[in-house]
């Protein structure tokens, strides 16, 4: 059964990029891949999709917020790589191997404004696929974001989104150069635990929220993206809160196939991210020691405040389970107003729990977490990490965490089961 097209429509019309207004392309792609490129060079984007063999379009957003000559080369550079099949307001049709629809972002009159920044990048292309998509000119029901960096597997386009899916996260991993010295390793490795711990505190909550936020790792349903307006225009964590938004239309599900491979690249492009997390524990000349991780005990609190929630439909907050700093909390978000009202626009228990999950969402949860830590629970080291149990427990060949820590001498390199 066809998909809904009037949500996709009414997107398209009022909130689509004007980049993509007059796109219209000849030619018919099973598959759509969307990459931002700032500062790249075309051997390392063309790295991307080696191993891919598959019919795809490639959407090329080439991006700056001024003048910038690596990225102006860049875009000549695509635009030479094949013939120009078609040309518009600022995109071009190229001819290649994959072929290419390349947007020019980076030139006088077309810069990116610096505050939305690879969001802005991220969104064109989203759109450009959504409209070729709603065209007819891209077969699959999903579109498919990465980054320049990336280098995706031979199966990558060999998932599919299910009914209730609102998107897919596809595994990742950062690997480091043949060349790498040890110390970059080991930041590579403390960032990618850093990524990994959060998201497993996070489940150990029982939140709904647990999943990684990477953009390049990232496939989204077509239905879904338009019911969210598409991505924040935002210069960093855009995949986070484009995520959040998708997760109350939908499942996010975490894929376990081949990992998408990441440089974890030394980097300023943006003011967060992988880049700048590694150039600050590189900086850091006892980063195993220097508390820089949420405390364990913060997710214990997390997961007695959502249990406190999802109880709260027959009685109201119940302020005995909760400790002093999780009461403050209550009392200063005024959360028994909140609930009492939800309560009483809700006719049942479980449209009272959506209610409860889509206001509670991802966004929350981190200003929680951080209100906890300010009230005293202090970041930790991650040499101390070795004794959380819900991080290291099972031991089994699919957990990250524990891998991660041995790698980095944490635990033990040998541990075997008692």
């Amino acid at each position: 059964m066809p998909l809904p097209t009037t949500t996709i429509d009414k997107y398209l019309k009022y909130y689509a990029e004007p980049d993509v207004t007059d796109l219209s392309l000849s030619r018919n792609y099973d598959q759509v891949l969307i990459i931002p490129a700032f500062d790249e060079i075309w051997q390392d984007i063309q790295k991307v999709w080696d191993a891919i063999q598959s019919n795809f379009l490639c959407i090329i957003v080439v991006n700056s917020a001024s003048t910038h000559p690596a990225t102006q080369q860049l875009l000549q550079t695509c635009l030479g790589s094949g013939r120009v099949l078609a040309e518009g307001r600022n995109w071009h049709h190229i001819q290649g191997q994959p072929d290419l629809l390349v947007f020019n972002r980076c030139s006088d009159s077309l810069f990116v404004p610096s505050k939305e920044g690879v969001g802005l990048a991220r969104k064109i292309g989203t759109d450009a696929a959504l409209k070729l998509f709603r065209l007819g000119k891209i077969v699959s029901q999903q579109l498919c974001v990465t980054d320049a960096d990336a280098q995706l597997p031979a199966d990558y386009f060999q998932h599919s989104l299910n009914k209730a899916d609102a998107g897919l996260l596809h595994a990742y991993c950062h690997q480091p150069p043949a060349d790498a010295s040890l110390e970059y390793q080991q930041a590579m490795h403390l960032y990618e635990l850093y990524l990994c711990y959060y998201v497993r505190g996070l489940q150990h909550a029982n939140s709904a929220y647990a999943f990684h936020s990477l953009g390049s790792t990232i496939i989204v349903n077509p239905l879904s993206y338009a019911q969210v307006r598409g991505f924040p225009k935002r210069a960093a964590a855009e995949d986070f809160y484009l995520l959040n938004k998708l997760r109350k239309t939908g499942s996010i599900r975490q894929l376990n196939g081949t990992a998408i491979m990441l440089s974890g690249r030394p980097s300023t492009r943006v003011p967060i991210g992988t880049g700048q997390g590694i150039v600050k524990l590189l900086r850091d000349p006892d980063p195993l020691n220097t508390e820089t991780f949420y405390n364990p005990a913060i997710f214990e609190l997390l997961k007695t405040f959502l249990t406190a929630l999802d109880a709260s439909w027959q009685h109201g907050l119940e302020r005995s389970i909760l400790d002093q700093s999780l009461l403050h909390y209550a009392q200063q978000q005024a959360l028994e107003s909140k609930i009492s009202k939800l309560r009483k626009q809700c006719g049942n228990v479980e449209t009272f729990r959506k209610a409860a999950f889509q206001w509670f969402d991802g966004f929350k949860t981190l200003k929680l977490i951080h209100y906890l830590r300010d009230q005293g629970l202090s970041d930790v080291s991650p040499a101390s990490l070795a004794n959380v149990a819900w991080l290291i427990e099972p031991e089994t060949d699919r957990n990250r965490e524990r891998d991660l820590l041995k790698k980095l001498g944490i635990l033990p390199s040998q541990v075997t089961d008692p």
